[in-house]
């Protein structure tokens, strides 16, 4: 396998699992945010809560950093495994 190739698949692994990493930091972090409001601004009662859709959004916004990098590590995840058939394609 050539020398830039073996860099570039590398790189797009690291770059997959950083995001994913960062994306589960951001996940935990999510979700304790919307522990907190739940409890403090709800105080528990579910059906209060449904009774607000803008607490309904903003109990989402937390969770997007999450969404768009697991996104990312997605596509890395997917370009990589291109580069792996490509390079198996033209080894045959």
């Amino acid at each position: 396998m050539d020398e830039k190739i073996r860099l570039q698949a590398r790189e797009l692994l690291l770059r997959s699992r950083i995001y994913r990493f960062v994306a589960l930091c951001f996940a935990a972090i999510g979700l304790v945010i919307f522990i907190i409001l739940y409890f403090r601004v709800i105080d528990g009662d579910i059906m209060q809560a449904l009774r607000k859709p803008s607490f309904i959004v903003i109990t989402i916004v937390p969770f997007l950093p999450a969404f768009i990098l697991s996104r990312m590590s997605i596509r890395a995840g997917n370009k990589l495994m291109k580069l792996l058939e490509n390079i198996q394609q033209n080894e045959k």
